[in-house]
């Protein structure tokens, strides 16, 4: 099977880190592709115009949130589960949705993998600077493998944060 994501959140207009991690994820990690979590919704536009293959939703305080034309949520059925990305856990929440098996969202700058029951809760951290809200620059990277996905949470220096393998059943 073999297929990876990379998941970014909250750049706030770090055009230079976001740049960074979206060519390490590209070109090392080499993953498919990319999902900007939000905030700043130009941050994905920009990334997205130099070439990356990169998907978006816009955060809360971009005008594209409030526009009533662009998505608030992406969902892909991907290995057989249901992915959906998204700027903030509570709009997930908000969909009332039992089939959704992996949440994807931003907001907080706070990177977090956990598991409740069989659903994966997924966020990257942020990218806005080093350092923001008592913790460092993070990302995420999505692999799915012959029989699992693992989600790992990396910083800027590609130091594991923190790791979940999810057995595929």
């Amino acid at each position: 099977m073999g297929y990876s994501i990379g998941v970014i959140s909250d750049t706030h207009g770090n055009l230079k880190l976001m740049t960074k991690v979206c060519d390490f994820l590209s070109e090392i990690m080499k993953v498919n592709e990319i999902f900007h979590l939000g905030d700043n919704y130009e941050d994905y536009k920009t990334i997205k115009d130099m070439g990356y293959n990169i998907y978006g939703v816009p955060g809360l305080w971009d005008s594209e949130y409030h526009d009533n034309v662009t998505p608030k949520i992406i969902i892909r059925k991907i290995a057989n589960k249901n992915f959906i990305f998204a700027h903030a856990e509570f709009i997930i929440k908000r969909l009332n949705r039992k089939d959704l098996d992996v949440w994807c969202y931003g907001h907080t700058h706070q990177p977090e993998i956990r598991k409740e029951n069989s659903r994966i809760y997924f966020n990257p951290g942020h990218l806005k600077k080093n350092f923001d809200r008592g913790h460092p620059a993070t990302f995420g990277i999505v692999n799915i493998k012959e029989g699992s996905i693992e989600f790992t949470i990396l910083d800027i220096e590609k130091n594991m944060v923190q790791s979940l393998n999810y057995p595929l059943v």
